[in-house]
Order: structure tokens, then C-alpha cells, then sequence
């Protein structure tokens, strides 16, 4: 099981909104098959252990990371024929909540894993080891690997790092 940590880390420029934003979220297997690991080893091979996972929007890129990236997604949305103003690349938490509704999480861990507050339970503690202590990993896990999305077809998308084949084939 692959865990990620978002987490303030003052020192090395990172930050999130909000105490609730502080979470873990398990990575789901078909991100797992696609080569999201592969990735995150050679961005480690790249710059060490101060690796970003998206250097696009390191601290070093400034404010302007972020925006620039967002103001990136909404035109590809555009050109891609996604013609509704209300759909931005903040619209995928909204789609991992329905998501993870469909899944049968409960409510509150659908808020922890997508780091929105928990206004209902005066309990509630914010942060990945308050989520660790609450849900355990394993629940956590169980949680994300019943994300589905019926109709989403990765038949075509080639795991990080296979060649495609001259037909235009996943190589074997």
C-alpha cells in the first residue's frame, strides 16, 4: 500500500490551506498500475530527497505555480470541448467525494481524504496521524480502492515507461 502525506513542511516550502488540508490519502491501484510509483522513483533519482513531486509548482516557481498551472487545465478543459465554466481542475475533489459516496465511505472519511473540515464532530482531529489513529491505513486503503468511475475506459493509457509499438499498440 502507497501513502501520501499532505503536510506542511515550513522548511522546505510547503504548505497546505487549511489545518483540515493536513491528510493521508492511500494511492489507488490503477494509479499504482499506470506507473505513479516509477514516477515518484525518478523524480527521487532527479533531485535527491528534496524532490518535489511536481516541480511545476514547487515554492521555487513562486506564486505563480499553481495559478499558472489551473489557468493551464481550464484551457485544455476548453479545447478538449468541456464548454461548462463551472468545471476546473477543483471540480476532481468534488468528483472523488461523489466517488468515494458511491464506494460507501462514510462521511467523515470522505471528508478526511479530501481534507475538507469536520464541522459535526467537536472530536475531530485534523492531520495524517489523527486520520492514521481514526481510520487505520488498511481502512483508508479500503476506502480509495473502491473509487470507481463507471464508463472510464484506461484501456488505452500505457503504464509509465512501456514504449508504444509502431502500430500504436501497448509493446509486449
Amino acid at each position: 500500500m502507497a501513502l501520501l502525506y499532505f503536510m506542511t513542511e515550513r522548511a522546505r516550502g510547503k504548505r497546505v490551506k487549511t489545518d483540515a488540508s493536513e491528510r493521508v490519502v492511500p494511492v489507488h491501484p490503477e494509479v499504482i498500475r499506470l506507473g505513479f510509483l516509477s514516477y515518484v522513483e525518478e523524480r527521487r533519482k532527479a533531485d535527491g530527497a528534496v524532490a518535489w513531486l511536481f516541480p511545476s509548482v514547487s515554492p521555487d516557481k513562486g506564486r505563480a505555480g499553481i495559478p499558472a498551472w489551473s489557468q493551464w487545465f481550464g484551457r485544455y478543459l476548453r479545447a478538449a470541448g468541456v464548454t461548462n465554466r463551472a468545471k476546473v481542475f477543483h471540480s476532481f475533489r468534488h468528483t472523488v467525494k461523489d466517488a468515494l459516496r458511491r464506494g460507501r465511505a462514510d462521511h467523515e472519511m470522505r471528508e478526511a481524504l479530501v481534507g475538507h473540515a469536520q464541522a459535526s464532530s467537536v472530536s475531530w482531529g485534523y492531520g495524517a496521524p489523527e486520520m492514521l489513529a481514526r481510520f487505520g491505513a488498511a481502512g483508508l486503503s479500503d476506502a480509495v480502492n473502491r473509487i470507481t468511475y463507471p464508463g472510464l475506459d484506461l484501456s488505452r493509457v500505457r503504464p509509465l515507461g512501456v514504449p508504444k509499438d509502431t502500430r500504436g499498440t501497448k509493446a509486449t
